[in-house]
């Protein structure tokens, strides 16, 4: 049986069309086609297989109980720019089991694709959307709640057919929701990341002004967001403290210097 006939059933759809390959972390995502399963929920969605055979630690302590147990278990995930896990498991049909899981499709494009692309790709205004969305709406709320993720580069996001910003790869959080829902005393595993994270915050800034067609360097950017304290504010989120207004605050001067 081939990846396609397996998400088919799974979706529970008569059709379904394949993503275009990138990386090699999975075997390929295959999106619905008209009714399916979990139409009741969303127009469209993705099932996404794994390699192996559902065996191995990764899979079964790593992705499963993410998808299956711990993305419902917190409210700061259900935001709707971020894209929804509805179904984890392993396919097995005459004895060959096949990991896979099922997401909400987010209709649009990549965000590193558009700000990519030959500039200008993106108004000033879209770019200050964008990143309003990125943040304000996405980064702090998580944050805010005891969470941390380690890639908020624009390789996770993707840009909507209505002009919002979405994240995905919500499985760059499983561990850090593992430290949260089951150790939440300690800081080990959301720290490590945190500090992966934060050092992509003026790249990202970097890559929507440039995308504007206005050059700027990672070493300029950095000098520049360095005249705020906004990394600090992102950084006490969730420890001890439930004010996002600081972050909030030195978010829009971020913007107003980066885009004046």
């Amino acid at each position: 049986m081939t990846n396609e006939e397996r998400a088919k059933i799974i979706l529970g759809s008569n059709a379904v069309e394949r993503l275009p390959q990138k990386g090699n972390r999975n075997v390929g995502m295959y999106v619905s086609v008209g009714a399916h399963k979990f139409s009741d929920k969303f127009a469209r969605v993705v099932c996404k297989f794994y390699k192996g055979d559902g065996s191995t630690k990764g899979f079964c302590e790593g992705y499963m109980p993410f998808h299956k147990h711990d993305f419902p278990k917190i409210g700061a995930l259900k935001n709707p720019l971020i894209q929804q896990s509805l179904e984890c498991g392993i396919f097995e049909v005459e004895g060959s089991p096949t990991p896979y899981s099922v997401f909400q499709f987010i209709e649009g494009r990549m965000l590193r694709d558009v700000v990519e692309a030959e500039s200008p790709s993106l108004s000033e205004d879209e770019a200050i959307t964008i990143l309003d969305d990125m943040f304000r709406s996405v980064w702090i709320p998580l944050w805010v709640a005891g969470l941390r993720f380690r890639d908020g580069h624009t390789g996770n996001w993707v840009l909507g057919d209505d002009g919002h910003a979405y994240m995905i790869d919500t499985e760059q959080i499983r561990k850090d929701a593992a430290e949260f829902l089951y150790n939440g005393t300690s800081w080990e595993q959301r720290d490590k990341h945190e500090k992966m994270c934060l050092r992509l915050v003026s790249g990202i800034f970097a890559d929507l002004l440039n995308a504007c067609g206005k050059g700027i360097g990672d070493t300029a950017a950095k000098k520049i967001l360095a005249q705020t304290e906004f990394l600090a504010a992102l950084s006490v989120l969730g420890r001890g403290s439930t004010d996002t207004a600081q972050a909030e605050l030195e978010l829009k001067k971020c913007i107003s210097l980066f885009f004046r």
